[in-house]
């Protein structure tokens, strides 16, 4: 077994560098240590300790956030809201309106509604604005 030394990063002008100890495999098995565990190390008068703390966390299974209204009816908001607004709204202006809790819009309903609802938006002095033509 040996200690090596590792280049882990600088600071400044001065490298600093991490060592690491490599344990054989037969030991870790005898132990029942698995990879991931949690090591502690103290000094001992010869040399050092290597203690195990805890067996390794489990990240559990991320959560998928589902969106707070559909896109059906994010559309039939934002088209109601537009359409017999000749002069448009910000998103700020369309947010707030509709309550709706998104701080920006999903680009790829933003994408949709300009396919579905030709929606358009131009820069003017108050910012991006909303439109949609109506019949």
């Amino acid at each position: 077994m040996k200690l090596q030394k590792v280049h882990a990063y600088n600071y400044g002008d001065k490298p600093h560098h991490k060592y690491i100890v490599t344990l054989p495999e037969e030991l870790v098995d005898e132990l029942k240590w698995e990879s991931g565990s949690e090591l502690e190390i103290k000094k001992a008068d010869d040399g050092i300790k290597i203690l195990f703390v805890s067996k390794p966390v489990k990240n559990p299974e991320p959560k998928i956030i589902e969106p707070k209204i559909s896109y059906g009816e994010f559309r039939e908001k934002i088209q109601n809201a537009l359409k017999y607004r000749d002069d448009g709204m910000t998103w700020t202006e369309l947010r707030d309106q509709l309550e709706l809790e998104q701080i920006v819009p999903n680009n790829k309903w933003v994408r949709q509604l300009e396919k579905d609802i030709g929606l358009k938006r131009l820069r003017e002095m108050k910012g991006v604005v909303w439109r949609v033509t109506h019949v």
